[in-house]
């Protein structure tokens, strides 16, 4: 293997190794027992991605079925998943569920890195509504400090 196949593969498993981590991350804040270990293999039924993007969204995805026994059953909750991210705004129009299905790691890591923005907008759309009349726009209007200009100076 060249030494620049070597140094993709090694940045690819970090990509993979951040992931996994933010996945986890919201995982444990659900206080569920699971826990990812392997990207490819442990979201092909569409429950722990339900579990991650449930918890990312603190909403119930819609329509997944609890126990997927088939293939098709198992494809079924992941489009459903990507429905429910696609009624809210997150770009996965290009995501195939038979592809996450199939463990492909850059569809699972394009879908991650969609969740994970979608997230961070979150974030900042809820710092921005917050008050900010608890704020003084100047702290000068409470000060005793007399201002140049101003009518209630005293020589």
């Amino acid at each position: 293997m060249s030494g620049e196949n070597q140094a993709k593969m090694e940045k690819q498993k970090s990509i993979v190794e951040i992931y996994t981590d933010w996945a986890n991350h919201y995982l444990e804040k659900t206080n569920g027992k699971q826990k990812i270990k392997n990207l490819q293999t442990e979201l092909q039924d569409g429950l722990i991605l339900t579990e991650v993007i449930e918890a990312v969204t603190h909403q119930k995805v819609p329509d997944i079925s609890k126990k997927p026994k088939t293939k098709d059953a198992m494809v079924t909750n992941i489009q459903a998943c990507l429905n429910f991210l696609l009624a809210k705004g997150v770009a996965v129009e290009e995501i195939r569920p038979d592809e996450i299905h199939e463990g492909n790691l850059k569809t699972i890591l394009g879908l991650f890195f969609q969740l994970s923005r979608y997230k961070q907008q979150q974030k900042q759309m809820n710092f921005s509504d917050r008050p900010t009349n608890s704020i003084p726009s100047s702290p000068a209007k409470y000060s005793s400090i007399p201002v140049p200009g101003s009518q209630n100076n005293s020589p």
